[in-house]
């Protein structure tokens, strides 16, 4: 079989089809020479936005069917996720069919263009942008097996992998087994899982710049190609985003569905200054507090770990 050459893959439950709308337009509007197929992992997603997204840029919707051997998955741990940041696993197995690769998660703007990313991955086949902190930390307690923890640990929410990827046909299924094995200590499920697969199967990964996974706070939002509000305050709920706006704008004009929800007050952006990653302290008090807790322990920790 002929591979294709590209694909860019979303994923998104019913409710979030406007941030997905958001994402098309970004690649409509600053990649237009782009040539990709674009799939769609989706959970309860209506006809009506199905349609309405596909005027934007042509797309494959396909079904999210969680794994049947992921019944054995503790599942409490998704209470800050919905079964479909496991979606990214469905990206190794589509390098049968593709050369390249690309996940973007959907509380993003893309303000710059994306085509260049592919070329991220020729000599490796597989690049993310690293974060400052320990692998160990995306996890609720000390975690088990034969892996460096110690390493800094890389974002999963924006990668990009090719078919001169190592084993690529065994890491979808290692990463769903896995996924069973740690679900009792997962903070951050999806991305502690890819972070020990890098290291199970020894790949070598390619350095993505900043500007193509950019937090969208301080001086550098200006230059970036992407900005990911990966935490709880997203675009719809909390950064006042100027194209953000005009993109949603659009979406409800339409005829898509809206966001449901409350949006953050000005005490919340101003402590989000201080702590960026912190819950919001007056929508969630009590999850800020317990983040201060957690944070607490995990710098003692952390000083405990490098003492010994």
């Amino acid at each position: 079989m002929t591979k294709k050459d590209k694909v860019i893959i979303l994923g998104t439950t019913g409710n979030m089809a406007f941030a997905v709308a958001n994402v098309l337009m970004g690649i409509k509007k600053h990649s237009p020479s782009l040539i990709t197929d674009i799939i769609i992992y989706e959970q309860n997603l209506s006809e009506n936005d199905k349609m309405l997204l596909n005027s934007i840029l042509s797309c494959k919707f396909i079904e999210y069917i969680f794994p049947i051997k992921m019944e054995k998955f503790d599942k409490t741990r998704l209470n800050r996720f919905t079964e479909l940041t496991f979606a990214r696993y469905e990206c190794y197995n589509l390098l049968n069919e593709y050369k390249k690769v690309m996940w973007l998660d959907i509380d993003i703007l893309i303000q710059g263009d994306i085509t260049p990313m592919f070329d991220f991955t020729d000599k490796t086949g597989i690049s993310h942008v690293f974060e400052p902190y320990p692998i160990w930390s995306l996890f609720t307690e000390k975690p088990w097996g034969n892996y460096d923890f110690e390493k800094v640990f890389f974002n999963a929410g924006i990668f990009v992998i090719s078919d001169n990827l190592p084993s690529y046909e065994k890491l979808k299924d290692w990463c769903y087994e896995k996924s069973i094995e740690y679900s009792p200590i997962l903070h951050l499920p999806d991305q502690a899982i890819l972070n020990l697969m890098v290291q199970e199967f020894n790949l070598k990964l390619n350095p993505m710049e900043r500007k193509y996974n950019q937090y969208p706070i301080g001086k550098e939002i200006q230059k970036a190609i992407i900005l990911h509000s990966y935490s709880s305050e997203k675009f719809w709920n909390f950064w006042d985003s100027r194209e953000w706006n005009q993109n949603y704008k659009k979406w409800l004009k339409m005829g898509g569905s809206a966001y449901v929800g409350k949006k953050a007050c000005f005490l919340s952006r101003e402590v989000k200054k201080i702590l960026p990653h912190a819950p919001d302290i007056v929508r969630k008090p009590k999850a800020f507090v317990l983040y201060l807790i957690e944070e607490y322990k995990r710098i003692k920790n952390s000083k405990k770990l490098i003492k010994s």
